[in-house]
């Protein structure tokens, strides 16, 4: 986990993809998101990346999340997940 800041009524996370992460290789479209969370951006290296539905996930890669902050609870327990 790299950090979050919260602006409004919304939160940005910024959480780096580990070696063994099950999200390594999956497409944006094949990640099960909660309701009311969006990628928002994919820094690979030196690369930001807007993704699309086929963008792969690799490992090193810093995702930024986007939510609401009514959301937080329920996205907090996604991060947890896919970051063990």
């Amino acid at each position: 986990n790299l950090g979050q800041k919260e602006e409004g009524v919304s939160i940005s996370q910024t959480i780096k993809i580990q070696e063994d992460s099950v999200l390594i290789g999956k497409r944006v479209s094949d990640i099960f998101l909660p309701k009311f969370v969006d990628i928002s951006s994919i820094i690979r290296g030196r690369k930001t990346i807007v993704s699309d539905s086929e963008t792969r996930i690799h490992a090193g890669d810093k995702i930024e999340f986007i939510y609401q902050k009514q959301n937080a609870e329920e996205i907090e327990k996604f991060l947890d997940d896919v970051t063990r």
